[in-house]
């Protein structure tokens, strides 16, 4: 009889992050922004959106900013209002159990192959998701559901971490939605200055919302939404 061997894989795994998560969400939000700089092509173009990456850092990081110092402010934003959650995602390795034999194939996806994680999960990405439009407000938009925040660490990009989480955000606004027993059709909503990233969104099913596609003759990202 073939005997099991151990052997590793890297899972990404999705969740509502925690008070110990803020000050990795804070450096990977931070440092997402710069490829917001260089999706631009033209010089002036990335002069100007460092620029405003800048202020929008320096605001979003201060004592006053819904991020705060090291995130120090995103457990109050995220954690203590019905309405919206962050997400992270960790990349969890963890032991599998395999057989030497060609003819035995198991795979690292299947739950029960699992023993045990042997390291504890690298944050390396968070995207907040919230009932509505408005950051302030839930709006009378129920059945809206828009992402904040989306970033994923450089270290982990091409990797399916951005996917895992947008993944995530759907679930819950379609929760949501259902807790609320509405039958409107549900939508989520998002906007971004990223043209890497609007090219990321497209691929998993976002469309411009009406008028918005008129900023593609200027090569310029919008407002997207797709329904869920």
């Amino acid at each position: 009889m073939t005997k099991p061997s151990s052997t590793s894989c890297t899972t990404i795994h999705v969740r509502p992050m925690t008070r110990t998560d803020a000050e990795q969400i804070c450096h990977i939000w931070s440092e997402g922004l710069s490829q917001t700089t260089e999706a631009f092509q033209w010089t002036i173009a990335k002069r100007i959106a460092s620029s405003m990456m800048d202020k929008l850092r320096e605001h979003a990081t201060s004592g006053v900013g819904n991020v705060g110092p090291n995130g120090g402010n995103l457990a109050n934003c995220w954690m203590e209002r019905d309405d919206r959650v962050m997400l992270v995602a960790e990349l969890v390795v963890a032991k599998v159990d395999t057989f030497s034999s060609d003819t035995i194939d198991t795979t690292a996806s299947d739950p029960a192959n699992i023993n045990e994680a042997t390291a504890k999960g690298k944050v390396v990405g968070c995207c907040g998701v919230k009932m509505g439009t408005s950051w302030t407000q839930p709006g009378p938009e129920t059945n809206v559901g828009s992402v904040w925040r989306v970033s994923v660490d450089a270290s982990a990009r091409q990797r399916g971490v951005g996917r895992a989480l947008m993944d995530g955000a759907e679930r819950w606004v379609v929760t949501e939605v259902k807790n609320g027993s509405t039958n409107k059709i549900m939508k989520m909503q998002l906007k971004t200055r990223n043209g890497i990233a609007a090219d990321f969104y497209k691929a998993n099913g976002y469309r411009k919302r009406r008028w918005y596609w008129v900023l593609d003759f200027f090569g310029l990202p919008g407002w997207f939404e797709k329904d869920l």
